[in-house]
């Protein structure tokens, strides 16, 4: 499975309920990797459930960055399936 935004809040959430219903391999992307220690919480308890998780900090913006991250997932094994979580919100009182 292929999570990108994959350790947002839904993004967590989201990779959690997989893991419990029998997900053994993971790909979650994200700007920035692992920041927080609730992300780190998270990880550590899937991967002491078994199940390989990869933190992929690929630039899924570019062609490139979405080739790269593609291959690094299939080293893993076939993809099953890919959720697009990625959101950037900015908020603003005035737009020019």
């Amino acid at each position: 499975m292929l999570l990108a935004g994959g350790l947002g809040g839904f993004g967590l959430e989201l990779a959690d309920w997989l893991v419990l219903r029998g997900a053994r391999k993971l790909v979650l992307t994200s700007r920035y990797g692992l920041r927080t220690g609730y992300q780190s919480l998270r990880v550590r308890t899937w991967r002491g459930y078994g199940t390989t998780v990869v933190i992929s900090v690929a630039d899924i913006t570019t062609r490139t960055g979405v080739a790269s991250l593609l291959s690094d997932a299939n080293k893993l094994g076939p993809v099953d399936a890919i959720f697009n979580l990625a959101v950037v919100i900015e908020e603003i009182l005035f737009h020019e």
